[in-house]
């Protein structure tokens, strides 16, 4: 037996990456990310692989565990059950390699997440004895559990819908228990380099990018934004820093903003999937023929682009976009004030670049 410290993603991808003919992996929560970075590139085809999680029904409402991840595991053929009491986490390879550990099967238990991750430990078991009983415990659940199949799915897919919309009616209600809160938190406990290690992460951007609703469903592109993003935050005058907010506004929409301002937006709804920039010429690039003068700032436009052109933008976009934040900065009309400043959702962007605004 012997001791696994953070990080755990190294070593449960061996396990699983080594698996030849069966795979067991028990959690009670499962994100699609982390099953895709564990198994996208090393399943068998061969494999059979059995997945038990908890399946409550909050725990997809607080998107703690993802209705995608089900879905994939369908999709690829593998038996899925639900326990509502589960609470252990044990991943076992052709019934001859184990380990269990406090961490769930998502990337911030097994230490995936660019940004902060959890304090997670966990064992390997290489006894043929231990393994051999802790099997049998695993069969005797999975024998218990409930099966997952396509109503399950379907059923639950319609009533995160319903409760989407009631999500939204009781935001305010929300927000107020979070105040309630303030002053009350823990603290965070940071990893030393001296700490042992079996496998690190990136700055507070790619993690909020990593958090925002999209990007979760499609962590693919998460590096894409992060790096359009990079470049947006490098062109801004240093005094609009301390008046601009950053983050995933909504589920359809990631942006930097100043005051009452959008500077920048990643937008997805509906099948439309563009990007919008503040420019002084509307006219940059191959953009979308459609334009939108501010009112209040004349000779600032918002410019839209394809998705697909987020790392292909020529420099004279940047150029314009540069000049803008300029424009923008100075422009009275742009109140500093209202919006930005309400967006519980977003961060200060002096937090992200670590700029001091006192």
């Amino acid at each position: 037996m012997k001791v696994l410290f953070p990080k755990l993603e190294a070593v449960v991808r061996e396990l699983c990456a080594g698996a030849t003919h069966s795979l067991t992996l028990v959690s009670p929560w499962i994100k699609r990310d982390a099953l895709l970075k564990l198994l996208g590139e090393h399943k068998a085809t061969d494999l059979t692989l059995r997945v038990l999680l908890r399946g409550d029904f909050a725990d997809f409402v607080e998107t703690i565990s993802d209705i995608e991840a089900v879905a994939w595991l369908k999709a690829e053929g593998a038996e899925v059950r639900i326990a509502q009491n589960l609470h252990a986490k044990v991943y076992i390879a052709d019934d001859s390699r184990a380990i269990l550990a406090s961490a769930n099967l998502t990337s911030k238990g097994l230490g995936m997440a660019s940004g902060k991750n959890n304090l997670e430990l966990g064992v390997a078991v290489d006894d043929i004895d231990q393994i051999a009983e802790l099997t049998k415990v695993v069969n005797r659940w999975f024998s218990k559990a409930r099966i997952v199949d396509d109503k399950w799915l379907g059923s639950l897919r319609e009533k995160l819908h319903e409760a989407e919309d009631k999500k939204k009616a009781s935001k305010e209600l929300e927000r107020s228990v979070e105040d309630m809160g303030k002053g009350l938190e823990g603290n965070d406990v940071s990893l030393t380099e001296d700490e042992p290690s079996n496998s690190s992460s990136g700055g507070e951007l790619a993690d909020l990018v990593s958090e925002w609703f999209y990007t979760e469903k499609h962590p693919e592109l998460r590096d894409g934004f992060v790096a359009f993003l990079t470049k947006a935050l490098s062109l801004l005058p240093p005094e609009a820093i301390c008046k601009s907010r950053i983050g995933g506004t909504d589920i359809t929409r990631f942006r930097i903003i100043m005051g009452n301002l959008t500077l920048v937006s990643i937008f997805v709804k509906s099948g439309e999937k563009l990007l919008y920039l503040m420019l002084d010429d509307p006219d940059v690039g191959q953009c979308i023929n459609e334009h939108k003068e501010r009112a209040r700032c004349p000779g600032l436009w918002d410019v839209a682009y394809p998705l697909d052109q987020i790392d292909k933008l020529p420099a004279e976009v940047w150029e314009s976009f540069r000049r803008a934040m300029k424009n923008a900065w100075t422009c009275k009309a742009s109140d500093y004030k209202t919006r930005a400043d309400t967006m519980d959702s977003t961060k200060e962007l002096s937090f992200i670049l670590g700029v001091n605004c006192k």
